[in-house]
Formats: C-alpha cells, structure tokens, sequence
C-alpha cells in the first residue's frame, strides 16, 4: 500500500503478508521475517511536532487501504516510533526489544564495548579457529545436528531457510558463515545473517557445546561485526533470558519495538480470549 501527496511523491508505505485460513484472512508476518509494516519518507527539515503531525496523517491512509481481514498482525521495524494514530483507531500493542550495534565507530572501540570476559572469550577462541563461507547444505546439517545434541527441536524451516538463501545469495544480501578448529577442521559453530542497505541482520545460528575450543560461536559473531561495512549490526532481539543475556554481553544498545495487531472477526475475538496465540505474548 502506497500514500502519495498532491504532487505525486511518495509518503509512505505499508508492506504486507496476507492469507487465507480456516475461513478467515489473516495479515500475519511472513516466515523469518522479524519486521514489515510501516515506512514513512519523511520531506526533509522537518521539527519535531511537524513530523509527528505527518505520522498522525500518513499512518490512517495507509492502514485504510488494507483489503478487508479478519485479524492483523505485524511487527514493525525499529524506526517506526510512534503508533498512536492505530491506537487511536483501536489496534493494539506490545513491546519487543533487539539490541543493535553502530557500526560508526572504529572496531577498537567496538571491542572495547564488548563486556570483560566476553571479550576475552573471544580472543582466546580467535587464536584457534578459522572463519569461512560454507554452502546450504552443510550449514543445514549442523543446524539440525547441533540442535540434535543440545536435546532442542530444531526451529527453523529447511524450505523457507534455503528459499531466502536462494533468492538473496545473487543480490549479495546474505551470508552464511562456519568457524571451525584451525587443527583438527572441526565445525564448531554457523551463522546466517541478512543485509539491507544499512544494517546486517542475525537470522539464524548453530553451535556445538561440547566443540573446542568454546566460545567459539562468540568469536563467529564477533568476526561478522567486526568485519560489516553497514551502519549497523541489528540482533533482532529476544525475549529470552539467556539469548537476551548473551546479545546484551556484545555492547549494543537496547531497542524497542512494536508488536501491533486488531482483531477485527467477533468469532476470532472470542477464541482468542479463551486462548492467546503466543505470537501476541
């Protein structure tokens, strides 16, 4: 959905998800998606209250656009700071948090950022491993391998994982990287990260906990701070105490940002009310 002004430029847009289920049409975020929603091209120079006032006028053209649904649900990026105007027509909100890291800064202050042993970790990981590209099919087998021997269910879907990997690969916005003991060739850890033209994404990783020398997967991630060429590192956040823990050891700032969502179907209102889908806890 596109906003335009009286001279044609753009305003705004609003990307988004939709399907059919069980009889009702859900706006729902996509597969390994962490952000859609809202986008606003602000005019340049714009106070403060101008601006807030832009929001409030572009952000009701947009979402009066949407084809008829029955439920809606999106998490919106970062950047979008102001929802009021969907409170206001009677949408509703959670917070989430991500931890994102400037990447202005040179990377001795980088790794001075990072917390004591974390930083220690991985100097002592860096000087026994190696970092490398790896293909598809082998970052695949260690996910479910490693996922295997932490006794966890592997989360993530082989289909729509290799399906982004497909369609990113040729465009240069996404990465899959392995690190490995330099003696023994052991994979130790991956991870799966994502680009746009400002930031780099965490989407997915891999490690083994019994793999030598530990830390490893520190130093992984490290490597890819270290070595991005973006404004920033975004983690894309977690609600979950030990993840929330290890991305915060990494000296990133702490980011809100919006789950937003309206029930829209009386019936869907009533189930829901009976029992939450976690996706709005």
């Amino acid at each position: 959905m596109f906003s335009f002004d009286a001279n044609n430029e753009l305003e705004g847009l609003l990307v988004y998800h939709i399907r059919k289920y069980r009889g009702f049409t859900w706006i729902l975020m996509p597969v390994l998606t962490a952000y859609g929603g809202i986008y606003l091209n602000y005019p340049e120079d714009l106070k403060s209250h101008s601006r807030i006032s832009y929001e409030n006028r572009i952000i009701p053209k947009l979402v009066s656009q949407l084809p008829s649904h029955s439920f809606y649900y999106q998490q919106y990026s970062t950047d979008f700071k102001n929802w009021l105007p969907l409170k206001w027509l009677q949408y509703q909100q959670s917070t989430r948090y991500t931890y994102k890291i400037s990447l202005d800064n040179n990377i001795d202050s980088l790794r001075s950022s990072l917390k004591g042993n974390t930083r220690r970790n991985i100097s002592n990981a860096e000087k026994e491993c190696t970092v490398s590209s790896i293909s598809f099919e082998e970052y695949w087998f260690h996910l479910v391998n490693s996922y295997t021997e932490r006794g966890k269910t592997n989360p993530f879907n082989q289909f729509a994982l290799q399906n982004l990997y497909n369609s990113l690969t040729p465009l240069g916005k996404c990465e899959l990287l392995s690190i490995s003991n330099t003696q023994t060739q052991e994979v130790l850890g991956g991870i799966f990260i994502v680009k746009d033209h400002l930031r780099c994404y965490y989407l997915s990783g891999f490690y083994y906990p019994k793999g030598e020398p530990k830390h490893s997967f520190s130093a992984l991630l490290w490597h890819v701070i270290a070595q991005c060429k973006l404004k920033e590192f975004d983690f894309e956040g977690s609600m979950i105490p030990d993840i929330e823990k290890f991305f915060r050891s990494f000296g990133g700032e702490l980011i809100p940002h919006y789950k937003i969502w309206k029930i829209n179907s009386l019936i869907l209102r009533l189930l829901f009310s009976i029992k939450k889908p976690s996706f709005l806890g």
